[in-house]
C-alpha cells in the first residue's frame, strides 16, 4: 500500500501515474487535506481526508487491501 498526498513538490497525480507504470499491482491511496470532491479519483484505490481519526485511517486501509 502506497499512501500519497496530492500537495507535494511533485504533483501527487504525476507520481501516481509513475507508480502505476512502475508497480502496476500496487494499491495507492491519497491522504490529503484537499476535499474528496475536488480530487481526481481515477486510477486511485482509496482516499483518506485529513485530519482523520485512527479508526477512519484503519478502516480505509483495510478496505483498500481487501
Amino acid at each position: 500500500l502506497i499512501l500519497l498526498d496530492i500537495l507535494m513538490p511533485i504533483s501527487g497525480y504525476e507520481l501516481l501515474r509513475h507508480l502505476k507504470e512502475k508497480i502496476p499491482k500496487s494499491k495507492i491511496a491519497y491522504v490529503s487535506i484537499v476535499p474528496k470532491q475536488d480530487v481526481n479519483m481515477a486510477d486511485i484505490d482509496g482516499f483518506i481526508q485529513k485530519p482523520f481519526s485512527n479508526e477512519v485511517f484503519i478502516a480505509e486501509v483495510k478496505r483498500v487491501l481487501r
